[in-house]
């Protein structure tokens, strides 16, 4: 004699227990996409690691200091020479000292794209008092 727990079991058809093939596409549609998303966050997660492991060893550190170091020196240079506030036209070569000149100018005076309607021009020339170059203002009369 059957059970009552068994009964609506073993009266189902043999195979009902199978996933339909519309079914089936579904799950391993969300399942591949779960797979995929997964890879993908942590693939993202160990080029992360590497990255900040990369930047944090001590040859690294000495050469980003280095770097800040001669980027101060060039902003106070400019901030000597030239009043706060006041515009500028960053002149000269496009360099990579030059972007840190046009970057030293934002912070401290208001560029402007045209010289004739700055008050100051100013541009780097070799030399030796910042990052191999000298800081050139000269102030335009009205």
């Amino acid at each position: 004699m059957r059970s009552n727990r068994c009964s609506a079991l073993c009266r189902s058809s043999p195979g009902s227990w199978l996933i339909r093939p519309r079914k089936l596409a579904g799950v391993l549609a969300r399942l591949a996409i779960v797979v995929g998303a997964s890879i993908g966050l942590l693939a993202a997660a160990h080029t992360s690691l590497e990255t900040t492991a990369s930047l944090v060893t001590p040859s690294s550190i000495s050469g980003w200091n280095s770097t800040y170091v001669q980027h101060s020196c060039l902003r106070a240079v400019f901030r000597h020479a030239v009043p706060k506030g006041t515009s500028v036209y960053v002149g000269g070569e496009t360099t990579p000292a030059s972007q840190l000149l046009l970057e030293a100018a934002a912070l401290w005076a208001n560029p402007v794209l045209n010289e004739s309607s700055a008050r100051w021009i100013v541009s780097l020339q070799p030399g030796n008092e910042c990052v191999g170059y000298t800081l050139h203002a000269q102030r335009r009369r009205p």
